[in-house]
């Protein structure tokens, strides 16, 4: 059997048909073979989406809700372990708890008082105003959504007229878990397709 010749230059490999490598991986100097290294692909639009959540922002327009823009964002969405303040939201896909939260102090004005002693006296004490305009924002998790639910995904917009107490929040919608406590101000049905 015939010894290899020393010191032969050896010629480099040639990366497989359709398999992507770096730039700067293939660079090589002398004899060396270069390594060859993977480049990470772009995952495609839909593959992205189906993880993470969206968040809405939602406006309150004289009582009706409309959903004003769609953002996805690519993060573990976590149920709070309480309600706090006076307004809360929740999301829907008929008796199953999607997602639910605080919203607040929202759709209201405040102004604060003068410091001024010689300022008028309706300029002293706090004055708060309420607004026929505003928007909050309102997240729902996308993993295990079909698109075939989302003309039954519901918004539900609530006040909070009583303390919900400290129980932490069970995975049913907020109407069904604190009946006494909710008063419902406005709900949409249906969530747009681009949001999957």
């Amino acid at each position: 059997m015939p010894k290899a010749q020393q010191g032969s230059p050896r010629k480099a490999k040639k990366p497989p048909v359709g398999k992507q490598t770096s730039r700067a991986a293939t660079s090589h100097q002398g004899d060396q073979i270069p390594v060859e290294v993977p480049t990470q692909r772009r995952t495609t639009g839909a593959a992205r989406r189906r993880t993470g959540y969206v968040r809405l922002r939602v406006r309150m327009d004289d009582g009706e809700m409309s959903i004003v823009d769609t953002h996805h964002v690519d993060s573990e969405l976590s149920l709070p372990t309480k309600l706090q303040g006076a307004n809360a939201y929740d999301v829907t896909l008929g008796d199953r708890l999607l997602h639910a939260d605080s919203i607040p102090d929202v759709g209201v004005s405040r102004s604060f008082p003068n410091p001024d002693p010689n300022a008028p006296p309706e300029q002293h004490g706090h004055h708060f105003h309420e607004l026929s305009m505003y928007e909050f924002d309102v997240r729902v998790p996308v993993g295990d959504l079909a698109k075939a639910d989302l003309p039954k995904v519901a918004i539900t917009y609530y006040r909070v007229k009583e303390h919900t107490g400290d129980a932490p929040l069970a995975a049913r919608p907020l109407a069904q878990q604190y009946d006494k406590e909710m008063r419902e101000v406005s709900r949409i049905v249906g969530l747009p397709d681009s949001i999957l």
